[in-house]
């Protein structure tokens, strides 16, 4: 389980960008937060655990580029960490129960 729980984490900062902002941690490329960037960052949310504990389902959040407020909901393989968008590009999805 313990296993299936990091690779749940890895798969959610790699469809969330976590880390878009860092840099190599010399401190040479690294800069400030500007309000701009606030619509390029994603969340994850209302994470379901199937029965088996195989796999994982979760709402994406962000800011389209018109500024629009968007979620997709995915699933993904504990084993592996692979990843499959469930909803339709057009849908706002917030609810994967």
């Amino acid at each position: 389980m313990r296993v299936a729980l990091i690779s749940l984490i890895v798969a959610l900062c790699s469809v969330c960008g976590v880390g878009a902002f860092q840099g190599t941690g010399d401190g040479k490329d690294a800069r400030a937060f500007v309000a701009d960037d606030h619509y390029r960052l994603k969340s994850a949310s209302d994470v379901r655990v199937s029965p088996d504990g195989s796999t994982a389902a979760f709402v994406e959040r962000f800011v389209d580029a018109e500024r629009r407020n968007r979620s997709h909901i995915w699933l993904v393989k504990l084993a592996d960490g692979s990843l499959r968008r469930l909803t339709a590009e057009e849908a706002d999805d917030s609810s994967p129960r």
